[in-house]
């Protein structure tokens, strides 16, 4: 299927290295607290502020048949199921979700049909169609007995005011990675 509309042009460096950094991030993150937390159950949830359609074209280093690069959504998602599966090796019982913010509603739909033609997952997810100042409660109520990891990740150069960050980083038990475009 074609997703020309919702396309965000081939990855920058920063955009790659940003990608790197979440990856990373999240997969330690979860790593540490499904191994460290004595709790029966461990609850994960995984919140991108600004998740966009997911897909990016591929970049002129991309392997011929790579029809899309993955973004942040997608990213998160495999991440989050890869921590599901180091669960089940550990014996550990971990549940894992999404909540991915956009507010372009186009852009959420096209992240919605690749996860669901393209992507086995076993955390669900949630998609939110707003803009993150005018869902914090909603972002709140989400990560509500969860371990909670958030990217907060404007797109381009208008910010997130420092009210809202400043909410999402005081959430209980939540961590916070923020990209801060310098411009």
């Amino acid at each position: 299927m074609q997703y020309e509309t919702a396309v965000f042009p081939a990855k920058k460096i920063t955009t790659k290295v940003k990608h790197q950094i979440l990856q990373s991030c999240l997969k330690a993150w979860g790593g540490i607290i499904i191994t460290s937390n004595a709790r029966r159950q461990v609850r994960l949830a995984f919140v991108d502020t600004c998740c966009g359609s997911g897909l990016y074209a591929p970049g002129e280093d991309a392997e011929p048949d790579v029809e899309y690069d993955a973004g942040s959504a997608i990213i998160g998602l495999d991440i989050l199921n890869g921590l599901l599966a180091h669960a089940r090796t550990v014996s550990r019982d971990v549940s894992a979700k999404a909540l991915f913010i956009n507010e372009n509603a186009a852009e959420l739909e096209t992240l919605n049909s690749v996860i669901g033609e393209h992507f086995q997952t076993n955390a669900p997810y949630k998609l939110l169609p707003n803009r993150i100042q005018d869902v914090v409660k909603d972002v709140a109520a989400f990560c509500d007995n969860h371990f909670a990891f958030l990217l907060i990740d404007p797109y381009g150069p208008s910010a997130i005011p420092f009210s809202v960050v400043s909410q999402l980083v005081s959430l209980t038990r939540a961590d916070c990675l923020i990209n801060f475009p310098y411009y």
